[in-house]
């Protein structure tokens, strides 16, 4: 039988033996760029003393957002831009940038805004990763530019995406609908590089023409409903839906019911992107586009837009990079552009690139150039905002705190902006900067979600906040110079 003070003995040994490793060892072992172990240290014994996060500035906007949000109401007058300057804290330089001495690089979307809103759709495009996913920030946004410059809808969403992750729209495909996408860590593999601009295209049936024996009529059926969950009243009101596709081989027979009324139409075979669109009167709460083809058709997109005004679609590319639109055939893809009057292009990303950290960005840079000339390639007057990455946090010991890397990746996307006359915003900055996550995290009613990474609805609508004030003081300065 062993003693208990055999045992108290040995107990008193591992101690001892844990603490002089603990006293001896470092405090991180670094196996590669990527991995890193994490030793236990007296240290993390203690209490530990949480950063000290100024949150008054972000507190303050966040208070403002509805008075802040009536100013969208009124006509463009110098004032509201004097207003916003009132109520936005100068302590968070939460503006738009420009390269130096080319404070004009976003006139032809402004020129847009004051000459050509009352009788054209403009169209704006917000790209992004999972920060944007569902909508999120998007849909403040919209509605903001929506109440200030006009327009209405949800505008273009694609067919088939994660269900119920979207709070804007409710829209269902038949099970035969395959998406084909140029983004994410899991692709089906493409039958041809004709993406449409939501970076996909959706096929509800796969023929081969050469046989021409085993080629029959396929159906596919989309339908949208109303918005399951309660969104800005501007998302019900539609005047016109458009489907952008291509069928090549075969015409499509088209079947269209909204609110109870049908409509049939035949779509004819083109090998070039096609718009059908539809009037709608009154708000729009069901929609069925059912669709009959021997063909093989791409279909891009559902829009649910007004007939002037501003559109603002939601793009996410949950997963990537921001570094794949080349992967897209240009000539489609300018093609969209211009049938679409699509006008300005807003390219968030960063949330997938921050968590491999690296000490400098260069290369990651070069990428993004590509990307950004790409873009703008495909029409003279179309205009870029580049939004850098928000504050991210990860463990350190019991304490959450920023990721080191961020201003470095935040400046390489900068200098990849200005090298290209693209403007950008510093989301990092405007946040609060360093290990300002965590105060948006802790805030009440919580800013961002407990991964320290994502934005809550609250905190997007208040990054949307942030996001259109920066776009109406410059829309300002552009009225100015006119």
């Amino acid at each position: 039988m062993i003693k208990p003070t055999r045992i108290l003995t040995l107990l008193i040994y591992i101690a001892c033996m844990v603490g002089l490793v603990m006293l001896m060892s470092p405090e991180e072992i670094k196996i590669n760029e990527n991995w890193t172990i994490k030793i236990f240290t007296f240290q993390d014994l203690l209490p530990q003393k949480k950063e000290s996060v100024d949150m008054s500035a972000v507190e303050s906007l966040q208070n403002s957002i509805d008075s802040l949000e009536s100013l969208a109401e009124t006509d463009s007058s110098d004032r509201i831009v004097e207003v916003v300057e009132e109520v936005v804290p100068d302590k968070l330089n939460r503006f738009l940038q420009f390269p130096k001495g080319k404070e004009t690089i976003l006139d032809d979307f402004f020129h847009s805004l004051q000459n050509e809103i009352d009788t054209s759709l403009i169209r704006i495009v917000h790209y992004g990763d999972s920060q944007i996913e569902g909508d999120r920030i998007t849909e403040y946004l919209r509605n903001r530019l929506q109440k200030r410059f006009g327009g209405c809808g949800v505008g273009m969403i694609p067919p088939t995406e994660i269900k119920g992750i979207r709070s804007t729209s409710n829209f269902e495909a038949t099970e035969n609908f395959v998406r084909y996408e140029i983004f994410g860590a899991v692709k089906k593999f493409s039958l041809h590089r004709d993406y449409g601009y939501l970076g996909s295209y959706h096929k509800f049936a796969y023929q081969d023409h050469e046989n021409k024996d085993s080629v029959k009529e396929v159906r596919g059926n989309l339908v949208y409903r109303k918005p399951l969950l309660r969104t800005y009243d501007r998302i019900y009101e539609v005047e016109k839906v458009k489907m952008a596709y291509r069928n090549r081989f075969a015409p499509i027979k088209l079947n269209a019911v909204w609110n109870g009324k049908p409509q049939e139409q035949i779509l004819e075979k083109s090998t070039n992107l096609t718009i059908w669109q539809i009037p709608v009167e009154g708000k729009l709460s069901k929609l069925q586009l059912e669709m009959f083809s021997k063909g093989d058709p791409d279909i891009y997109g559902v829009a649910f837009d007004c007939n002037t005004g501003i559109a603002l679609d939601n793009a996410p590319f949950r997963g990537s990079s921001g570094i794949e639109f080349t992967s897209v055939n240009r000539e489609i893809m300018r093609q969209q552009v211009e049938k679409l009057n699509i006008k300005l292009m807003i390219l968030q990303f960063g949330t997938n690139v921050i968590p491999y950290v690296r000490e400098e960005y260069s290369h990651h840079k070069k990428l993004f150039i590509k990307q950004l000339k790409f873009l703008k390639s495909l029409s003279p007057d179309l205009n870029i905002i580049v939004i850098g990455p928000s504050d991210m946090a990860r463990k350190k010991g019991t304490n959450f705190v920023s990721y080191p890397n961020i201003p470095a990746l935040r400046d390489a996307l900068r200098e990849a902006a200005f090298e290209t006359d693209c403007a950008f915003w510093d989301l990092y900055n405007a946040m609060g900067g360093q290990n300002s996550i965590t105060g948006w995290v802790d805030s009440e009613p919580a800013l961002a979600k407990p991964d320290y990474t994502h934005f809550t609805r609250k905190g997007a609508k208040l990054v949307g906040e942030m996001f259109y004030n920066s776009i109406l003081k410059s829309f300002g300065k552009f009225k100015k110079r006119q």
